[in-house]
């Protein structure tokens, strides 16, 4: 049984720099990515990348999951990091905390080719070919081989009741912090947070803040938002991370 701990601040500083080290050591660079694996603070990254150039000018990279450390994808890039990444070769995705590939996609110039996923025995669970980044056929196979009902690569989270029922959940207890109110300050607040397996919301991250209160305010009342109903990936419901802008404006 694994027992855990929690580092004071200093040792975590320590331990921080004591691995970008090693990593440099050994040819690599470790960035902190938001998901659109544009370089951010440690506070507000969602996954940690390993980065090694190569002779062709591409990048070797490894991303690992913010919450747990875990290896969740391998491939190439061309370009990388920032929000216009381009993907290159085989990207493989691998079994939430496990070292099992989960599936596989295959990119040319950052556009996706085909993807392939498989049942953690290795047996092929589904293939499919895209053209301009769109599906033009898809097979979904059973574990014994035989072909199967054909179902949505990856679902998104949603709200139970549908996004009108976040609306009226904002609308209804949201209060537009006075010292913002004194101080004129109107924007958008930008969150960050995670779907679970039961649905229940955790590991809330403020990516935008126009600060005097707005996004102390947001956090507060997304806190208290009901269960979603959590998304699912090759039709296995699967941790998501989702983000919800909030809008604050004076009338």
């Amino acid at each position: 049984m694994m027992s855990s701990f929690k580092l004071e601040p200093k040792k975590q500083l320590l331990i921080v720099v004591l691995l970008f080290y090693n990593l440099a050591a050994h040819g690599q660079t470790r960035y902190c990515l938001d998901e659109l694996y544009g370089i951010t603070t440690l506070e507000s990254c969602t996954q940690f990348a390993d980065v090694q150039e190569l002779p062709n000018g591409w990048k070797h990279v490894r991303l690992y999951n913010r919450v747990d450390s875990m290896l969740q994808m391998e491939g190439y890039f061309s370009a990388f990091p920032g929000p216009n990444a381009v993907e290159e070769g085989t990207h493989q995705y691998f079994f939430p905390g496990t070292d099992t590939i989960w599936y596989t996609e295959l990119y040319k110039k950052g556009a996706i080719k085909k993807r392939e996923s498989y049942y953690s025995d290795g047996k092929l669970r589904r293939v499919e070919l895209f053209e301009r980044d769109s599906l033009i056929s898809g097979k979904c196979y059973k574990p014994d081989g035989s072909e199967d009902d054909f179902l949505p690569f990856k679902v998104q989270p949603s709200f139970v009741g549908g996004e009108q029922t976040l609306y009226s959940h904002l609308k209804v207890n949201l209060v537009y912090p006075q010292d913002a109110i004194d101080n004129n300050i109107q924007g958008v607040v930008l969150i960050s947070f995670l779907v679970e397996k039961d649905g229940q919301l955790s590991d809330f991250i403020l990516l935008k803040d126009p600060g005097y209160g707005l996004g102390a305010e947001a956090l507060r009342v997304l806190k208290s938002l009901q269960p979603m109903i959590a998304g699912t990936i090759d039709g296995q419901i699967t941790p998501m991370r989702i983000w919800l802008p909030i809008r604050f404006k004076l009338g």
